[in-house]
């Protein structure tokens, strides 16, 4: 009895997950990247000319891929465009198919991406406006550029989206940058059934902090407080693992056991083609879930006692008072 509860179980669990398409190898695909001239992008594009993959960069700032260490060995163009603007995408795809090196487009990595972090009340909006432009219709920009031609070329593809740690829980003096990256996996969702029994597989990617340009940019306005809840990581150690995904056609991709936890305690109505991810999440939720609210427990007791801490030392540096007789 036991063992056939077991495997209907298990027949059922394989019956709810997502498909998954045949592996993508990159040797000899055309990987696009947006972003892709600095951080995280940078380090994706030297990954995939590592798989013998052509690439092309697009970012607002160009570089030399022949002065670039990881790059100058590999077939690589780099484009200047701007990813809140459509047309400028749409010239850029253009070029590269109708440039002979490249000609087609397999998969496309959205990570353009920027961070600025304040109170709420204290977020200039140019900067809330900022990050919602880039971070989110920035992406949807690119994938609307590229849709058309993957669907033309109607052969395996992909579309990896660039989220965050921050697109699965609300962190203090983040509203506006949790925002556009929690919109991404709305995104992502629905783009995937939309896709669903095409050639085109969609992957979103949850990175966390890392020892970036953009980080060394998030961290002049990033309240202390966030800064002291996780480590930074290296963008070259974790990006093995994210192509990986994007080859595979993974639903998601999150890095480390904290990653992997937060990505399935949030996955409500969301897809997977992993049994083992959906064998958590249908018996092991309520646990996880209450992990994660004790979790959320010890992200607040960090964030009031940097609090604290701040404002002992904004008392002690604060001038005497001169009283005048």
């Amino acid at each position: 009895m036991l063992i056939a509860t077991v495997c209907l179980l298990t027949g059922i669990l394989f019956f709810l997950k997502d498909s998954k398409l045949k592996k993508l190898l990159l040797q000899d695909k055309v990987v696009v990247i947006t972003g892709g001239t600095q951080g995280l992008g940078l380090a994706i594009a030297k990954e995939c000319v590592k798989r013998k993959a052509k690439v092309v960069l697009i970012s607002r700032r160009t570089i030399d891929p022949l002065s670039e260490e990881g790059l100058k060995d590999g077939c690589v163009e780099s484009l200047s465009a701007d990813v809140t603007n459509p047309s400028d995408l749409e010239k850029a795809f253009s070029t590269i198919i109708s440039n002979s090196e490249f000609g087609k487009i397999d998969v496309l990595i959205a990570s353009a991406g920027l961070s600025r972090s304040a109170r709420t009340e204290d977020l200039p909006f140019q900067q809330i406006q900022s990050q919602i432009d880039v971070n989110t219709l920035g992406v949807m920009n690119a994938v609307r550029a590229a849709l058309p031609i993957l669907k033309s070329q109607n052969t395996n593809s992909r579309i990896a989206i660039i989220s965050s740690v921050a697109g699965q829980i609300g962190l203090w003096g983040m509203s506006a940058y949790c925002a556009s990256k929690f919109a991404l996996r709305g995104f992502a969702d629905a783009l995937g059934m939309e896709l669903e029994g095409s050639n085109t597989a969609v992957t979103i990617i949850y990175p966390p902090d890392m020892n970036t340009p953009g980080l060394a940019t998030e961290n002049l306005t990033k309240p202390e407080a966030i800064s002291a809840l996780a480590d930074e990581v290296e963008p070259d150690s974790i990006v093995p693992g994210i192509v990986n995904a994007v080859e595979n056609g993974q639903t998601d991709h999150s890095i480390g056991i904290d990653g992997w936890f937060a990505t399935r305690v949030t996955a409500g109505l969301g897809p997977t083609n992993s049994f083992l991810n959906l064998f958590f999440e249908v018996f092991f939720g309520g646990v996880m879930r209450l992990i994660a609210l004790v979790y959320r427990k010890v992200i607040r007791y960090t964030i009031n006692k940097c609090e604290r801490e701040l404002e002992k030392k904004s008392k002690i540096h604060q001038p005497a008072e001169k009283t005048d007789f």
